[in-house]
């Protein structure tokens, strides 16, 4: 899979407290103003939540950009967490699960987790909607480079060993692909003219790209959508009707999509986009 190093990340900590900076004065906040969220009342209590006042939410600090950790953890999770927290009335405590969400879910650590693949199947979980979408994406400098087509001649490099080149080799090739050692070595191929496209996980990708202040473009998908979920224990139903709820308000005020251009640098909508061949490689 694609990754960030710890390095990198910390840098890209301080672009992106640049960048809440901005868009909290563009909610009409000056430079030194602490932002304080509308008060609203709590929806919900214990023991729906463990603890009275406080919605916990448990991340995967090891999956930057949804959450990694430096001198403290950040990143789109944590930013959702807070705002759904902000939005049921309660206070938000983050707590690093790893990959741990359902055990945690049971042991009763924490109320929520996020970051949930919309592709994981257990009964003990609920999962909500997508909050944010990824698949694996084709970068271009030009939205008018259009989609490659197998045995083209088009180069697409990727991450070698990573999921978005074992996909672009089946939707394009063997030939069509060329593995790089990291993903910011791909970018810097293509920003080069040395590669088409980037095949990347669009979160990641957008992530690495908007850090990098690389200008790029999705032109295309190499397979279906998917994206990142909340999960809650699937016995608490109070607590599933009330996630589903918020995070639709977040969704629909556009909350979630200034958090996304905050991190990504612009709301992600995969929807329109075209999707590659399921046509295998041979």
């Amino acid at each position: 899979m694609e990754g960030l190093n710890m390095k990198r990340w910390g840098m890209a900590v301080a672009v992106a407290a640049a960048a809440l900076c901005a868009l909290l004065a563009m909610a009409g906040c000056t430079a030194g103003e602490k932002y304080t969220p509308q008060s609203k009342d709590a929806v919900v209590s214990t023991p729906v939540i463990g603890q009275e006042g406080v919605l916990r939410v448990g991340v995967n600090t090891g999956n930057p950009p949804l959450a990694g950790q430096t001198s403290e953890i950040v990143g789109i999770d944590v930013d959702v967490a807070s705002a759904l927290a902000d939005e049921m009335g309660l206070k938000v405590e983050i707590v690093d699960v790893g990959t741990e969400a359902v055990d945690s879910l049971e042991k009763g650590t924490v109320d929520v987790v996020l970051g949930v693949a919309s592709s994981t199947s257990d009964k003990k979980m609920w999962k909500s909607s997508t909050y944010l979408p990824t698949a694996v994406a084709l970068f271009a400098t030009s939205a008018d480079a259009g989609m490659p087509t197998k045995g083209d001649g088009k180069k697409i490099a990727s991450q070698a060993s990573s999921m978005s080149a074992y996909a672009s080799t089946e939707a394009f090739g063997k030939a069509a692909v060329r593995s790089s050692a990291d993903l910011q070595s791909a970018f810097n191929e293509l920003s080069a003219g040395s590669v088409d496209y980037v095949a990347a996980d669009a979160v990641i990708g957008h992530y690495a790209a908007n850090t990098s202040g690389l200008d790029v473009t999705v032109v295309g998908l190499v397979d279906k959508a998917a994206g990142y979920s909340a999960g809650v224990l699937a016995t608490n139903k109070d607590l599933c009707s009330q996630v589903k709820s918020n995070l639709k308000a977040l969704n629909d005020g556009g909350v979630i999509a200034a958090i996304e251009k905050k991190w990504l640098g612009s709301a992600l909508d995969l929807s329109q986009l075209q999707v590659a061949s399921a046509d295998k490689a041979k």
